[in-house]
């Protein structure tokens, strides 16, 4: 039962230090728009490094806070 608990604090504690654009726009390759608030998020080092088409709807989960300067941590394109 304890690791259970632990382990249910250690995964809530991992989701909170993450966010995520549900649908968001690739504008280059630091910026991307998002579809619901019209937001401009700003990463500091690009992630696909020129695999993607401008314009692609993606889900994006990174960490960071605010809008710029923001670190990847995973994406799935959206159709």
């Amino acid at each position: 039962m304890k690791k259970i608990i632990l382990a249910s604090f250690f995964l809530l504690s991992i989701l909170s230090f993450s966010r995520y654009i549900e649908r968001c726009k690739v504008l280059d390759a630091h910026r991307y728009k998002s579809l619901s608030s019209g937001k401009i998020f700003h990463f500091s080092e690009p992630y696909f490094y020129g695999r993607l088409m401008y314009g692609e709807v993606l889900h994006v989960t990174f960490r960071g806070k605010g809008y710029k300067n923001l670190k990847f941590i995973d994406m799935d394109f959206v159709e």
